[in-house]
């Protein structure tokens, strides 16, 4: 390496760049010491990898759990079935207010108790349901 020269034939290397046998044993001690010592880093990065597998496993689950499923029910009640086939005025107001409690609808703009309204808003909240789609 000390005598190593260019294309022009000049040296390379200037003597303040050369290395010191203590520089070269010293880094290649080290080297062998990180051999020998196990990766903790690859653990901590597979328990991370884990981790973070776990967390999206979880995610998908939450949002499996608060999307709509087909086919959407409230009680023993098919709404999908009874929306698609015009049964819902069989059910009183405070029925079918009730049901649009339990699925979160906002009913505050309803000012009449007139059925009608609160079957539109149902059959809006329905027709987010994949059979629907």
């Amino acid at each position: 390496m000390m005598t190593t020269k260019d294309d022009n034939g000049d040296r390379m290397f200037t003597s303040e760049e050369f290395l010191t046998t203590q520089q070269v044993s010293s880094f290649f001690s080290r080297l062998a010491s990180k051999k020998r010592l196990p990766n903790v880093q690859d653990d901590d990065d597979a328990l991370e990898a884990e981790n973070e597998t776990d967390l999206q496993d979880l995610q998908e689950l939450v949002v499996q759990e608060v999307t709509l499923q087909h086919p959407i029910y409230y009680d023993r009640h098919n709404m999908c079935e009874l929306i698609s086939n015009s049964k819902m005025k069989r059910f009183a107001v405070p029925m079918l207010q009730q049901m649009c409690i339990h699925f979160d609808i906002d009913i505050n703009d309803i000012k009449a108790n007139l059925k009608q309204l609160y079957i539109d808003k149902l059959t809006i909240f329905v027709g987010q349901c994949p059979c629907a789609m």
